[in-house]
């Protein structure tokens, strides 16, 4: 399994600058654009079932980087064999719901994190005796500070794992224990935007918003119905169809610039810039990273290079890989949206061209997700900039037969 730094090397970018060149991103809207071909030889199976993630669907996020976000049946379980996320290529069970004891073992061995032996156990789950199948790996992950149990002293081993706590379990059990699991360079660059009129505005600086003064980030451990609420008013307060710091000019877009504002008011982190090559050389021989100074050893992020962060640290920060943008995933973006979690949807060209991103919003009384004739999503209720900002409404700009670098669905909690 390759260290922290070793991926961190892997994982350098291009140097985008702040802002998008034009796009063409409409291009999908109701167009009939072709989506790109599916390469995979055989249908992934289902990422979850409900609310709780399949076997094969733990084992794809864990799996997920050494991938390169392009995932294929065949790929995933042939690495997650590799791994030892599955013992055997017998008896997968791929489609069955992950139990939280099958869940927290893959993410063990996932990251060679050994079971803990009996003798070092000091708490003790009222569910989970020494003789349990996965005890040693349960009370390893506790002990590590992936996961706890109820305040009743039970863990629940065998119900069911929630896809809300997929991308904090590989995120803690990837870097556990206050080792770094965040390199997050932020960067306080032009003034910060502010709300003019009740609109933002400002420019599409690196500078991230006041989240204080713009009433607080969400609180992604509340209910659902204080959690939709709280992700509409962050919608209605960024405004992407109408405010300033949107709007594109002189040809440039900044949907690159929405994500990440979006995101850090949802309690979730898009960058908006990365460490270069320099930057990150500097972290290997000493441990520490630079002062980070913008244009120099840190660069804003482009929508085509985002596709490629999520794939290769978005687990680290919390990300879930839904899928790609077929109807099923969509559906279940935009179910998990509803349930006020924060949704990404991104798009690589594979090119010079600019890729794009936006977040799936929750539907509302007055917009709708649009659905096919058997109720699956086809284009998502989303908040976008863009050539076309707007603040909500159903797109399917996915589509468009120019993003053939990638395209795909991530979720947080």
């Amino acid at each position: 399994m390759p260290g922290l730094i070793d991926q961190f090397r892997d994982a350098v970018f291009g140097a985008p600058d702040a802002q998008q060149t034009p796009t063409d991103d409409a291009a999908g809207r109701r167009a009939g654009a072709p989506p790109a071909e599916n390469a995979a030889p055989e249908p992934e199976p289902p990422l979850a079932q409900g609310a709780l993630v399949t076997r094969y669907g733990v084992a794809r996020a864990l799996v997920l980087p050494a991938l390169g976000g392009r995932a294929t049946k065949e790929r995933g379980v042939d690495a997650a064999l590799k791994k030892g996320i599955f013992a055997s290529a017998s008896g997968l069970r791929l489609t069955d719901a992950a139990t939280r004891a099958e869940a927290i073992t893959m993410a063990m061995r996932a990251f060679n994190r050994p079971p803990l032996d009996v003798g070092q156990i000091k708490r003790v789950y009222k569910d989970v005796a020494f003789s349990h199948w996965a005890a040693g790996s349960i009370y390893g992950a506790t002990v590590l500070g992936i996961v706890s149990g109820y305040e009743d002293e039970t863990f629940k081993p065998n119900d069911g794992f929630e896809t809300a706590h997929l991308g904090a379990v590989v995120n803690r059990a990837a870097s556990p224990s206050g080792k770094p699991s965040r390199f997050d360079p932020r960067v306080e660059w032009g003034e910060r935007s502010i709300l003019e009129g009740g609109t933002l505005g400002g420019s599409p600086n690196a500078k991230s918003l006041d989240a204080d003064a713009l009433g607080g980030t969400r609180d992604a451990t509340a209910d659902k119905d204080a959690r939709v609420e709280k992700t509409n008013d962050v919608v209605d307060t960024l405004k992407a169809g109408s405010s300033k710091r949107y709007k594109p000019k002189n040809g440039l877009t900044y949907c690159n610039v929405f994500a990440h504002d979006y995101a850090f008011l949802m309690g979730a982190f898009v960058p908006r810039v990365w460490w270069d090559a320099k930057a990150i050389a500097v972290y290997e021989k000493t441990g520490l990273f630079p002062d980070a100074e913008y244009g120099g050893n840190v660069f804003e992020m482009k929508a085509n290079q985002l596709h490629d962060w999520f794939a290769t640290w978005g687990h680290k920060f919390g990300w879930s890989h839904v899928g790609g943008v077929d109807p099923a995933a969509l559906s279940s973006g935009q179910t998990m949206a509803n349930d006020g979690r924060v949704v990404i949807v991104v798009g690589d060209t594979g090119a010079r061209t600019s890729g794009h991103i936006t977040a799936v919003v929750p539907e509302t009384k007055d917009v709708k997700a649009e659905r096919n004739d058997a109720g699956s999503v086809t284009a998502p209720n989303q908040s976008q900039a863009g050539a076309v900002p707007r603040t909500r409404g159903a797109d399917d700009w996915f589509n468009a037969s120019k993003y053939k670098g990638g395209k795909a669905i991530w979720a947080h909690s």
